[in-house]
């Protein structure tokens, strides 16, 4: 199981040990549902699914999306908490994780305007509305963490990718700031910068 007092190196060791796990769940959902792909005309269809697994007891979220009948896709989610408190991981099939911070999902609730206090339910909202994202890396010569701006349909993430290039997303700008004042981004980077050297101070990344 995940705990607070875990490193980073032992926190993507325990999620890629119950990820093949997590994935073949995942298969067997997408044949329950293949009778309903080949009637339905409810295009894209997005659902989440929580699972904890059986001997380490994580908890994850898995998401099935279809664009069509033959255009099936999963998103997989881990969750924990950590000295700082909630850390999302999204774990691609190539074995890739993007981290997502507490702040993160506060910041996207509180901009969105949503009405959700449980943090799974935070989860699952902003992934079943931002299912597809794509990142740009803005490389910094000085030797610090890389900045990166990701777009995603509601709005535009903001991270910083460490030395050992591990992703970490640490806040959200919706649509709607953006339309209002195009420096959002330069500002609230520089803050994702501060915040990479808090979460280097307390062995998080």
């Amino acid at each position: 199981m995940i705990v607070p007092t875990m490193s980073k190196e032992e926190v993507v060791k325990e999620m890629l040990s119950d990820f093949d796990l997590v994935m073949r769940k995942s298969r067997y959902e997408i044949k329950a549902l293949r009778r309903f792909f080949l009637k339905t005309k409810k295009y894209p269809f997005v659902k989440a699914y929580d699972y904890v697994t059986p001997k380490t007891k994580n908890n994850w979220i898995y998401f099935i999306e279809a664009k069509t009948k033959d255009d099936i896709f999963q998103v997989f989610i881990n969750y924990h908490y950590t000295s700082i408190g909630l850390m999302a991981a999204l774990v691609h099939t190539d074995k890739t994780i993007v981290f997502y911070t507490s702040h993160f999902f506060t910041r996207f609730i509180e901009r969105e305007k949503l009405d959700i206090s449980k943090p799974q339910d935070m989860i699952k909202k902003y992934f079943i509305l931002n299912y597809v994202s794509s990142f740009e890396i803005q490389n910094n010569p000085s030797g610090k963490a890389d900045e990166f701006i990701g777009r995603v349909n509601t709005g535009v993430v903001l991270g910083v990718r460490t030395k050992n290039k591990i992703m970490v997303c640490n806040t959200y700008l919706s649509n709607d700031m953006l339309h209002k004042d195009q420096t959002l981004i330069v500002s609230n980077l520089k803050a994702d910068v501060d915040n990479y050297q808090l979460m280097l101070d307390t062995g998080l990344i």
